[in-house]
């Protein structure tokens, strides 16, 4: 049960940069969308962006 939901991409459906910890792999890599969104969500970051903006803490955000 939810009051707000708030749909997010899938893996597939969305880019995200990532940090890879050792010891396997260091360093970054880019997960690219291999296919368009099939409904009507949107990536994660653009939901949180657009909450602190409204709550108004979007420089606050952004500093960190």
């Amino acid at each position: 049960m939810a009051d707000i939901v708030l749909p997010d991409h899938t893996y597939l459906e969305s880019n995200m940069l990532t940090w890879c910890e050792s010891p396997e792999v260091c360093g970054h890599a880019f997960r690219q969308a291999v296919i368009e969104p099939l409904y009507d969500t949107r990536d994660a970051h653009d939901i949180l962006n657009e909450i602190t903006e409204r709550v108004g803490f979007l420089d606050a955000w952004n500093g960190f």
